[in-house]
């Protein structure tokens, strides 16, 4: 299956992004590495900024497909987990540069985008709810609250992630061990399991 015109658009621009940055990254760099005219590029994309936003839905939606299709596996939580921590891990490698770019261009983000990006992280918290409920059934995770739990396995995840990507020495299959020991770890103590 070919790609359309809107996918080579983003892969481009993509591509220049993380190569470049954003700011020294132009719509005519970006039609050229396309091999289109800047009129289709326009046709798709308003400005590099929807461009840019376009970019990062498709990288949510990404992990968000993937994260339910983890979520209604017949796999046990726990297993779960280290899947999900193995897609994050993949898709933040793969991605790099674009990763920090985002991070450092939080000012490209309008108060509408925001509120998308609040939906999506809420649509993944409900999906990372259902294996916490999962796993507290199986009894492999503490009974706590599963709705904080799933945020602080999101949130640790994000947040090791996002400093573990520009750590090279370490490979993915380590960073994902370390990470799943860390978060297994706190999911499997809690107050209602010391007494």
């Amino acid at each position: 299956m070919s790609k359309s015109t809107k996918d080579i658009i983003i892969e481009a621009a993509r591509d220049l992004f993380s190569e470049n940055s954003y700011h020294k990254t132009s719509m005519s760099m970006i039609a050229e590495r396309a091999g289109i005219s800047k009129g289709t590029l326009y046709w798709h994309f308003a400005s590099k900024e929807e461009l840019f936003q376009q970019i990062m839905s498709s990288g949510g939606s990404y992990i968000f497909k993937k994260t339910k299709e983890i979520v209604n596996s017949d796999l046990p939580a726990d297993k779960k987990i280290y899947e999900y921590l193995k897609l994050k891990t993949i898709f933040f490698s793969q991605h790099q540069k674009l990763a920090a770019i985002i991070l450092n261009n939080t000012e490209l983000i309008s108060e509408e985008f925001k509120e998308k990006m609040i939906k999506g992280h809420l649509r993944r918290v409900d999906l990372m709810v259902e294996i916490v409920d999962q796993g507290i059934k199986e009894k492999i995770f503490a009974e706590q609250d599963p709705a904080i739990l799933a945020v602080l396995i999101i949130q640790i995840s994000n947040t090791l992630h996002s400093e573990m990507i520009c750590i090279d020495e370490i490979d993915e299959e380590e960073k994902i061990d370390v990470l799943f020991e860390f978060i297994m770890h706190g999911v499997k103590r809690g107050k209602k399991n010391e007494g």
